[in-house]
């Protein structure tokens, strides 16, 4: 018969008469190690190597001595713990029964040591027979103290008793009854003046209990007074005794939190420094340098350089040139994403601008893409590239950066024109032109800005600012300010009591009234900037409104989303291939029928099913985990007999407000449907079924959405 695995031998060494061993030979280091770093470096290597065999065929055992060393960290590392596991250790009381499911004697079920872990598995003892470890540990259990201990026991107790007693017939002699008051709370003695002893602090709390009547006392009388008793008519107020006020020693003042100035950064180093650190990087990686001739090998060489500048602290030049040039090798590699990316890590050690540099490295690597779209692979790649250069665009346009806006955007233009894509050099041209038109239109901005600079309360420059910043930028925080300073008082007024931020659903409704009204008027390219801060303050004020109000306020928001309202501009995520699968976290709701088949990628239909299902009228709304910029979607109608559909296809850039890209509510529909719309940010798509000829169900196969077209345009 085969011998059962024994993962203790196999894996930690620990023979069998060691078992089942302690936290200190579970970790392989010397019994009552004190050395915290010794004892965490230990488990961390020994976690590591165990966590090597989770995948195997002992992957349970692996589980089982992880939760063991994890134990044996937790108590170890903590002195309290580590001390009284150590006494136990010494007095031979460590073991445990296995009961209690565990071969480590700090780990108790339900412990102070298992509250520390976040799930600890019952540890199963691999060994069949109780080792000569375990019986030689059990015999020193014996309790041979016990008796000893116990008698002592009993005298202590004895002794507190006669002290407590010796202490009540002390009190009662001088006239005070002991009770469960607290000593620093008993009544004063007014017979005798007393200097007030400090109490000492009791070593647990101890709960008041209610005040005695104060004992009264006979007292000697003096000649010719009237006794006691009339003297005081009413129980005396009993205060706690006054201690002699000390002068406290002077606390510190805390110091006084100031808002972080900006860390000043150092300045680019000068070209000849340069030159020398670039000389030096390319001698040092001369043979990589001269076997990167492929994407694969370029990207390997920038992560190692990448590697290298992280490392280098006291030479800004070698750092500077050691980024530079990793994000050269990505962007030459075809993948000018990975190239910004490392701009922006540089931009983050130096004074440069990171907008420029990245226009500037696009300059440079975009003319060795323009190979023509000869295959499926670089037609993608070209489309990926064209879509990260307006991005850039894009952010510095937001950054009122327009030189580099406008030359980004030509460079796309471009790479667009690589493509061979008809419809997408056109969509892409016609963004450049709205950048160029953007960029006529800062110029009285860029002067009004210029002039607040010297005079902050110009009011003409404020509104001129004020307006660029909310209706074009959709900065509304920075651009709201300048707005209320600004000589349209209609706009400063709404400005004003924007800035106050309305708390109430009355408030928060006649704002956006008011700002859709002054929408109305506009005929400018300021309107639909009016319309998104109207639609702002209605959606704030819509979930507490009821009645026709409620609804009268969700039929204007549902016509603004029509007209595709929105503030700032939002460029989704661009990738390839299809992007509404399951393990890309994208995630499903609405009817629960088989919906997981929407998203595992499988688009055969069967007799047999393999379809999400619900009786219609019914909905799934398929939800991303970030935001894509989506140009198509696809999804197969379960089609194994002749049976048509009719259904209403919505896309959404928040998850709230949807736009029909494809109505289909009428005719019928069957088998494989193919959407193409231009391109927009979406973060979740809604599928309504609305009817099917052959049964009360609506099914479907497989959806599938693209940032690039499956199969062109």
């Amino acid at each position: 018969m085969t011998e059962p695995f024994d993962p203790y031998r196999k894996w930690l060494g620990i023979p069998a008469q060691d078992r089942p061993p302690h936290h200190y030979r579970l970790l392989g280091i010397e019994p009552f190690e004190s050395d915290q770093e010794v004892i965490c470096n230990a488990a961390d290597a020994r976690m590591a190597q165990i966590k090597t065999f989770q995948t195997g065929k002992h992957s349970d055992h692996s589980q089982r001595l992880l939760n063991e060393l994890a134990a044996a960290k937790v108590c170890l590392l903590n002195p309290a713990k580590k001390a009284e596991y150590d006494q136990e250790l010494r007095e031979g009381r460590g073991a445990r029964d296995e009961g209690r499911g565990g071969n480590a004697p700090g780990l108790r079920s339900g412990g102070e040591d298992a509250d520390d872990l976040e799930e600890v598995s019952p540890v199963v003892v691999v060994s069949a027979k109780p080792s000569d470890y375990l019986a030689r540990r059990r015999r020193k259990r014996q309790p041979t103290w016990l008796m000893p201990s116990i008698m002592f026991g009993v005298v202590v107790l004895l002794a507190v008793v006669l002290a407590l007693a010796f202490q009540e017939i002390v009190a009662d002699r001088h006239g005070t009854k002991r009770s469960g008051v607290a000593e620093k709370e008993r009544p004063p003695v007014p017979s005798k003046s007393v200097p007030p002893a400090v109490a000492k602090k009791p070593s647990e709390p101890v709960r008041p209990l209610p005040e005695p009547e104060p004992r009264e006392e006979p007292k000697p009388a003096p000649p010719k007074s009237p006794p006691a008793e009339e003297e005081q008519p009413a129980p005396p107020v009993i205060h706690k005794p006054v201690e002699p006020q000390r002068p406290e020693p002077a606390r510190p003042k805390p110091p006084v939190r100031r808002p972080p100035s900006a860390r000043k950064k150092p300045p680019v180093p000068d070209a000849a420094a340069q030159r020398e650190a670039e000389s030096e990087i390319r001698s040092l990686f001369s043979k990589e340098f001269a076997a990167a001739d492929n994407a694969r090998r370029k990207l390997a060489l920038s992560a190692t350089l990448q590697k290298q500048a992280r490392g280098t602290k006291n030479d800004p030049a070698a750092r500077f040139v050691l980024y530079r040039l990793a994000g050269e090798l990505a962007a030459e590699a075809g993948y000018l994403a990975r190239g910004f990316a490392v701009i922006d890590r540089l931009a983050g050690s130096y004074d440069v601008n990171p907008l420029t540099m990245k226009a500037d490295l696009a300059a440079v690597v975009v003319p060795s893409y323009r190979v023509g779209a000869n295959n499926i692979n670089s037609f993608v790649n070209l489309w990926i590239q064209t879509e990260t250069l307006m991005v850039l665009a894009d952010l510095a346009a937001r950054k009122d950066d327009f030189p580099t806006a406008v030359r980004a955007a030509k460079l796309a233009v471009s790479m667009a024109r690589a493509t061979k894509n008809t419809r997408f050099l056109r969509e892409t041209v016609a963004q450049s032109r709205e950048l160029e038109h953007m960029r006529s239109r800062f110029r009285p901005v860029e002067t009004a800005l210029g002039v607040l600079v010297e005079n902050p309360d110009d009011a003409k420059s404020n509104l001129t600012a004020g307006k660029w910043r909310c209706f074009t930028n959709g900065d509304w925080d920075r651009g709201l300010p300048l707005m209320a300073k600004g000589n349209d008082v209609a706009l400063a007024e709404l400005a004003h009591r924007d800035l106050a931020r309305p708390k109430t659903v009355e408030d928060q409704l006649a704002l956006a009234e008011d700002w859709f009204a002054a929408a109305a008027k506009e005929t400018s390219p300021s309107k639909p900037g009016l319309q998104v801060r109207a639609s702002y303050w209605y959606e704030k004020a819509l979930p507490k409104l009821s009645g026709l109000e409620k609804t009268k306020v969700k039929k204007r928001l549902d016509d603004l989303h029509e007209k595709d309202i929105r503030g700032t501009r939002i460029r989704g995520l661009v990738v390839k291939g299809n992007v509404a699968l399951a393990r890309n976290r994208t995630t499903v709701r609405g009817v629960t029928n088989h919906s997981e088949c929407l998203l595992d990628g499988n688009s055969a239909a069967r007799e047999s099913g393999n379809a999400a299902f619900g009786k219609w009228p019914c909905r799934w709304i398929i939800e991303f985990d970030r935001v894509y910029s989506l140009r198509e979607i696809r999804f197969r109608l379960y089609d194994y007999d002749r049976r048509a559909y009719r259904y209403v296809l919505s896309v959404s850039g928040d998850g709230n407000h949807y736009t029909v890209v494809k109505d289909a509510s009428q005719g019928g529909w069957s088998s494989w449907q193919q959407v193409l719309f231009s391109p927009r940010p979406v973060k979740t798509i809604m599928l309504e079924g609305l009817h099917n000829t052959k049964t009360k169900n609506f099914a479907i196969v497989e959806l599938e959405a693209y940032c690039i077209p499956s199969k062109g345009m």
